[in-house]
């Protein structure tokens, strides 16, 4: 007899504990509900970083058509450079032309001091 009232004694707390739990689990439905509010001030701040996307594009576009402007400028003074050297070159060939033709004269110049030293050596032995 002794040995079946603690059998029954046992199972009565058994059945204390699992009424704890029943209101442990009502505790937690709270705090999901919590959860859900922030999500919704996540959705927010999204929102803003999208507007700033955009403007920072348009500033991007104003830079590129600046450097177009810059090349087309430059190709214009290499043209100039070029008509420049050819106009030097013509030059060079007329000094050279012009120095030849001093040196021809001069050439034909002792030439003619020279012939005329012979021809006067020449008239002193006729005479």
């Amino acid at each position: 007899m002794k040995m079946k009232k603690k059998k029954k004694m046992k199972k009565k707390k058994k059945k204390k504990k699992k009424k704890k739990k029943k209101k442990k689990k009502k505790k937690k439905k709270k705090k999901k509900k919590k959860k859900k509010k922030k999500k919704k001030k996540k959705k927010k701040k999204k929102k803003k970083k999208k507007k700033k996307k955009k403007k920072k594009k348009k500033k991007k576009k104003k830079k590129k058509k600046k450097k177009k402007k810059k090349k087309k400028k430059k190709k214009k003074k290499k043209k100039k450079k070029k008509k420049k050297k050819k106009k030097k070159k013509k030059k060079k060939k007329k000094k050279k032309k012009k120095k030849k033709k001093k040196k021809e004269e001069m050439k034909k110049m002792r030439r003619r001091r020279r012939s005329n030293v012979i021809m006067s050596g020449a008239r002193d032995l006729c005479v």
